[in-house]
């Protein structure tokens, strides 16, 4: 690495010798100086704010060191491009056309919505479970609801709500389940990223099929839990046995888990890419923003068994679909990406968007995010606008049916609050977020 590499050891420690040696002349030199007048102020002055410039791009230099938002003074300065090439990875090569871009070639699919929906389903107004709800949401909305189960009282979610889903009663929809990153919280889904706007322009384009986006909150008080089973939060256990079953019972939802998409940024990518992994019964797709294939707990800590992504499509070859953001310049986790690309293999499917500089950054993510979309809608049939699960309807609730309460999230036994009964990781405790 070249000494003045931006994102260099030798660089950030030149940055913090001359921001100290800056200080101390601004402390202890200008004052000892006889200067009057503005010459005196002015010399201050100058201290204070070159002082001050050089405080703040330290504190760049450290963050983006770890975070790797610029990986060089080009990404740096915006000469990097961020158009990119498209890398088929295992099975489905044939999605592809010659140039890189996702065919419209899906086939149809059945609806997986079997039986009927209940009341509170087809009339989520009257779902207290549903807080913040609105009769009036032409352009769709979000809402909270309260989830417990994971272990302490930070368990909640962003759902966004399509602006169909008031007016069609008895139409059932693909869900995406989205992480956020780390510190973060579920609304980054509504600001910065507008996943909202997003999809619903795809939806009247015509590229993917109208859907549900559901945002757990799985880092509570911004604890790195990397979405597993660690000492105090079973997040884990939650998403998969607590929050899944809820939207399923509270939302008209597809049963069918190639209806259901994980989608996730930094830290959250590697959620979805390991929720996708590793529970291929729940969820057949994931979409990855710069994101990662094995666990980044401190060292000693990140190698727990069924955790390394690699291993794990290796071995068992999951039959399901990741779309993955990757930057050249994405440090660790780019290391942890090309490590995994190699050991994917039919049926596993892996279609990476590569470009120059770093991917991990607010910019990277709203330019990727509609290509993501566009591509679920493209490969995955279910999400397919003209597949036959897109306007399959469930029959409507009979008068003499009884209408179920909506489900309530169970609290976990006290033997699985902290670790899953068969995960064979041990508790790991929970560091405080650091950016990514």
């Amino acid at each position: 690495m070249a000494f003045f590499a931006l994102t260099s050891t030798s660089l950030l420690w030149t940055a913090i010798a001359v921001t100290t040696a800056c200080f101390l002349w601004t402390i202890f030199w200008v004052p000892q100086r006889r200067w009057r007048g503005s010459r005196a102020y002015a010399q201050q002055a100058l201290g204070v704010t070159i002082s001050a410039l050089l405080f703040f791009s330290t504190a760049f230099l450290v963050f983006n060191r770890f975070s790797i938002w610029y990986s060089d003074w080009q990404d740096l300065f915006g000469y990097a491009s961020n158009h990119g090439k498209t890398t088929q990875y295992g099975g489905n090569g044939e999605a592809l056309a010659a140039g890189g871009s996702p065919t419209a070639t899906a086939s149809p699919s059945a609806s997986s919505s079997s039986g009927t929906f209940s009341e509170l389903q087809r009339n989520p107004l009257k779902n207290s479970a549903l807080e913040g709800i609105s009769a009036t949401a032409p352009n769709g909305q979000w809402v909270t609801s309260h989830i417990p189960g994971q272990g302490n009282n930070d368990a909640w979610a962003r759902i966004w709500l399509p602006p169909s889903y008031l007016s069609n009663p008895n139409k059932a929809y693909t869900v995406i389940v989205a992480f956020p990153g780390v510190p973060g919280s579920p609304k980054g889904y509504e600001q910065p990223l507008h996943t909202d706007t997003d999809l619903i322009q795809a939806v009247t384009s015509r590229k993917i099929r109208d859907s549900i986006v559901v945002s757990p909150n799985v880092f509570p008080h911004d604890a790195d839990t990397e979405c597993m089973d660690v000492q105090g939060m079973a997040i884990e256990t939650w998403v998969t046995k607590t929050v899944v079953p809820w939207v399923k019972a509270n939302l008209r939802t597809e049963r069918n888990p190639e209806a259901w998409a994980t989608y996730g940024y930094s830290a959250g990518a590697w959620c979805a890419n390991m929720f996708t992994v590793r529970h291929p019964d729940l969820f057949r797709t994931s979409i990855s923003m710069s994101g990662y294939y094995k666990p980044l707990f401190p060292s000693g800590e990140s190698n727990q068994a069924g955790y390394t992504l690699a291993d794990e499509v290796q071995r068992n070859r999951p039959p399901v679909r990741i779309w993955n953001l990757s930057g050249t310049g994405d440090g660790k986790f780019r290391q942890s990406f090309d490590a995994f690309a190699p050991k994917v293999s039919s049926p596993t499917s892996l279609t990476s968007l590569d470009v120059q500089g770093s991917s991990h950054k607010w910019d990277a993510w709203l330019t990727a995010q509609p290509k993501a979309l566009e591509w679920l809608g493209s490969n995955v049939p279910s999400f397919n606008p003209r597949s036959a699960a897109a306007t399959a309807k469930a029959p409507a609730v009979q008068a003499s049916t009884p209408t179920p309460s909506p489900l309530p999230a169970q609290p976990m036994p006290p033997g699985i609050v902290g670790i899953h009964p068969k995960s064979k990781v041990p508790p790991v405790t929970p560091r405080p977020a650091a950016a990514r």
